[in-house]
């Protein structure tokens, strides 16, 4: 029922890979890291307008996030950390949200997602 096609958006997403430490000039280790992604994917998922009531919220009130985001599909491979492309935003351009938290159930999975603003 949640991916009826009239209730879905589409959107782009890269998949968190993990971090790899940052090398400098001259092959030395500098103990900075930095973060490591998929390749661009398109997904449809229903994606809330914005945070509503805090009776009604997934996540409670004491996770930090704007949005949410459902499927019916249970082997959707968005996890905690994955960068979003949300709003028609161009995917040559910054993300404009981040999958902060994932709460898989028997038939669905909902995804707290919260906003960035990100400096190409």
């Amino acid at each position: 029922m949640f991916n009826f096609a009239r209730n879905t958006s589409l959107l782009h997403y890269k998949l968190y890979l993990g971090q790899n430490e940052i090398i400098d000039e001259y092959g030395n280790k500098t103990g900075s890291f930095t973060k490591q992604y998929g390749d661009l994917q398109p997904a449809f998922l229903c994606v809330s307008p914005n945070k509503g009531d805090a009776s009604l919220e997934a996540f409670g009130t004491l996770l930090d996030y704007d949005r949410t985001m459902i499927t019916a599909d249970t082997t959707c491979p968005i996890a905690e950390d994955t960068i979003l492309w949300l709003d028609g935003v161009n995917t040559a351009e910054p993300h404009n949200y981040y999958v902060k938290k994932r709460a898989p159930w028997k038939n669905s999975i909902v995804f707290a997602i919260k906003e960035v603003d990100v400096d190409g």
